[in-house]
């Protein structure tokens, strides 16, 4: 084999390498991508909970939260629930999100 054969062979190495450990890292990052959504769905739904539903004139103001009570309300966030009427569909499922993952239900 000559220097220049070996060279190419060299480099083909490489270049198959460098496309597996890219392909190896946008794959992995992708899973990061779903742990991100999660993570702003949980942020949207703290921020609309505290807006229209925990606020001075909304209808769970001064209620302390806890697991059992976080879990009562999850079927009034349904569509036609008292709560789910003040919200829209995407508000919903990020309530819905946020609730489940700070109360742990």
């Amino acid at each position: 084999m000559n220097h220049a054969n070996r060279s190419n062979l060299v480099l083909v190495f490489f270049v198959c390498l460098l496309t597996i450990f890219l392909a190896n890292t946008s794959y992995a990052s992708g899973s990061g991508g779903v742990d991100r959504a999660k993570q702003n769905q949980y942020e949207q739904g703290k921020k609309t909970f505290q807006r229209k539903l925990a606020c001075d004139q909304c209808p769970l103001y001064a209620i302390e939260l806890d697991q059992q009570i976080a879990r009562d309300l999850l079927p009034k966030l349904r569509r036609k629930g008292e709560l789910g009427k003040l919200l829209s569909w995407i508000e919903r499922s990020n309530v819905k999100v946020y609730l489940k993952k700070r109360y742990k239900i």
